[in-house]
């Protein structure tokens, strides 16, 4: 779009060109998902042609550099250089409760946290597009998060540890910290089977990746996952329902393998949060920030949690 143009009509207080409003209108979407201004209102003012109000005007304006910067994919998408859409960062709240492990969204603990949504789509999938959010908070001691899926044809075959979840109805948080070389993979199914590796080099191999570790049975008895769905779902339940998937990770886990001590707080990490659903009737390969192919394994693709 020829945000130039409209941030210079905006400035100025000229009206914007009806070539102009249709171009930003076509914008929205991907805007809107992301929540960084009132494109909603923004959209009906250019709709309706009434003036766009000066704090609207101010929000949309912060937006510029951004889309500036970018570039339309041919998925439909926009990117930056690093193939983000106008990325923000997720602020990881500290907080002084642990959530119990019921996979409650509505804990009274979860209402500090910040919301984050997994709305980014790969043009690869099915016409199915659940809606998915996200929270996350941290402790001294653990990295927590919460999934809640609005979702449709949902199957839970996979039962056992590092079994191949990705098949099944899945949420996943893939995560660098701010020390060691590699990133985590915790990917989990609606019944609570979880794999986890670290990854080193995420380059393909025979193998699957070029250099990493599963972990063993012991540490992943460290990590504590809950769902609000049966450890199976099958035949596929095509009906609409709405799943929870909670998680708990020991910062003590995460040292062991980013090579030293560790603090969780007022640090800089880097992840993205996924859902799919690989063998399901209608798969879907959804992402909190944008893959610049289909592959989930993409580091570089990571956005910033800011860990208060």
């Amino acid at each position: 779009a020829r945000v130039a143009e409209l941030a210079d009509a905006l400035r100025s207080g000229r009206s914007v060109r009806k070539d102009v409003k249709v171009q930003i209108l076509s914008l929205v979407p991907v805007l809107y998902r992301h929540k960084q201004a009132r494109v909603a209102e923004l959209a009906d003012a250019l709709r309706s042609g009434r003036s766009v109000r000066k704090d609207v005007k101010v929000q949309i304006l912060s937006l510029v550099p951004g889309l500036l910067h970018s570039r339309p994919h041919q998925d439909g998408f926009f990117y930056s250089s690093q193939h983000g859409v106008i990325i923000m960062p997720y602020t990881v709240k500290r907080s002084n409760s642990t959530p119990a492990l019921k996979a409650d969204w509505q804990d009274p603990v979860w209402q500090q946290a910040e919301l984050g949504e997994v709305s980014v789509v790969r043009p690869e999938g099915s016409n199915h597009v659940p809606q998915v959010n996200f929270k996350l908070l941290h402790d001294s001691e653990h990295i927590y998060g919460i999934f809640r899926v609005e979702d449709r044809y949902v199957r839970v075959l996979a039962t056992e540890f590092q079994a191949s979840v990705c098949k099944d109805s899945c949420v996943e948080f893939f995560f660098k910290p701010h020390l060691g070389a590699g990133y985590f993979n915790l990917e989990m199914n609606a019944g609570g089977a979880f794999l986890i590796y670290y990854v080193r080099d995420h380059r393909r191999s025979e193998n699957g990746l070029a250099d990493f570790d599963r972990l063993s049975p012991e540490e992943g008895s460290q990590i504590k996952v809950q769902t609000t769905l049966p450890k199976t779902v099958d035949p596929e339940i095509s009906e609409a329902l709405t799943w929870c998937a909670q998680f708990a990770i020991p910062r003590s886990l995460i040292e062991k393998y980013s090579g030293g001590p560790l603090s969780l707080e007022a640090q800089t990490w880097s992840a993205n949060l996924y859902k799919c659903g690989d063998a399901t009737s209608h798969p879907h390969w959804i992402s909190w920030k944008p893959v610049s192919e289909k592959n989930f394994h993409l580091p570089e693709c990571f956005g910033e949690l800011i860990l208060e």
